[in-house]
C-alpha cells in the first residue's frame, strides 16, 4: 500500500482540518514523534489516478483560469478515469442549483460534487460531443458559448438526464 498525504497549506502553514472536515472515506490519523498527519492508503493504480487528476488540474489552470469550479473537477475526474459508481451518483443527485452555482472547496465534496462532476462531463460530451466540451478550456468560454444555453438551463437538463 502507499500513503498518500492530504494535506493543504494556508498562508505558508501547513493545515489539516480542512481535509479532515471533508469527511474523506478511507482518511486515517497517522502520529509519529508529537506530530500527526492525515493519510489514505491506496493501490498504484488509485495513485496513478490521483497524480493524472492533479496534473489535469494544472493544465487547465494553465488554459483558463476563470473556469467553473464544477468543470475543473469534472475535466480532472473525467480524464483520470475517477468514475463513481452508479450508486453513488445517484446518492448524490439531489443537489440545488445554488450549490452548483457557488461552490468552494469544503461545500464541492459535501455536496458530493466529487461524483457528480464527474456525471456532468458525461453528460456534455454525450450532449455536445467532446470537441465542444473541449471548448471550455478556451479563456472566457462557459456555458453560453459552448452549449449555446445558460448555466441554469444545462445544469436542469443534467439533473433530468441523472
Amino acid at each position: 500500500m502507499i500513503r498518500i498525504l492530504l494535506i493543504t497549506a494556508i498562508g505558508g502553514l501547513l493545515n489539516f482540518t480542512p481535509m479532515i472536515s471533508l469527511k474523506t472515506p478511507g482518511m486515517r490519523e497517522f502520529s509519529s514523534h508529537g506530530t500527526t498527519v492525515y493519510a489514505m492508503e491506496k493501490d498504484a493504480a488509485e495513485v496513478e489516478r490521483a497524480a493524472v487528476h492533479e496534473y489535469v488540474h494544472v493544465l487547465t489552470d494553465r488554459r483558463n483560469k476563470g473556469m467553473d469550479y464544477w468543470l475543473k473537477e469534472g475535466f480532472s475526474l473525467y480524464l483520470a478515469g475517477q468514475q463513481p459508481s452508479a450508486e453513488a451518483i445517484r446518492r448524490d443527485r439531489d443537489i440545488t442549483f445554488h450549490e452548483f452555482q457557488n461552490p468552494n472547496a469544503i461545500q464541492f465534496a459535501e455536496v458530493g460534487g466529487y461524483t457528480l462532476a464527474y456525471a456532468l462531463m458525461e453528460y456534455l460530451e454525450q450532449e455536445y460531443g467532446w470537441e465542444r466540451v473541449l471548448e471550455f478550456l478556451q479563456p472566457d468560454h462557459g456555458y453560453p458559448e459552448v452549449t449555446g444555453y445558460d448555466k441554469e438551463l444545462v445544469f436542469k437538463d443534467w439533473l433530468m438526464d441523472i
